[in-house]
């Protein structure tokens, strides 16, 4: 039995020199990453159902006009539409831009494209949840 937890403990070791070095090989995008599983994300992150609900958040997004996102939520038929297709492809970005993620999940200028427009999206992962702060679209 002894030998086999030494085995284990031994192999885990390994594991764990290997990820290290994976990590490290990947720079900045390794730890970022491990950061973002730290803080209980998946491979599968999610949109923050929450932030879809709650009127104030997009009205932050697309209310202001130095966002220039008008016309964004225009095409789209609503604010709450557009902040939908928003959530959905910041989602779909931040594992190619995971060196954009700080190790406490915050991530600024994640690059979206939304109806052909380039978009910049700063925000925060918790516990795999993609929570977005602000969106621009830069001048």
């Amino acid at each position: 039995m002894r030998a086999a937890v030494a085995t284990d403990a031994k192999d885990a070791a390994i594991g764990g020199a290997k990820a290290g070095a994976v990590g490290g090989a990947l720079g900045g995008a390794g730890r970022a990453y491990g950061a973002v599983r730290a803080l209980g994300a998946s491979s599968k992150l999610v949109a923050s159902a929450e932030d879809l609900a709650n009127v104030n958040k997009i009205r932050h997004v697309f209310g202001q006009s130095k966002h220039l996102l008008g016309q964004v939520a225009s095409k789209y038929g609503s604010e709450q539409a557009a902040y939908k297709a928003l959530q959905d492809a910041v989602v779909r970005a931040i594992p190619q831009q995971m060196a954009k993620v700080k190790a406490n999940g915050v991530f600024e200028y994640v690059e979206v494209i939304i109806d052909g427009q380039r978009v910049l999206v700063n925000g925060r992962i918790i516990d795999g949840v993609v929570r977005i702060s602000t969106a621009w679209i830069p001048k």
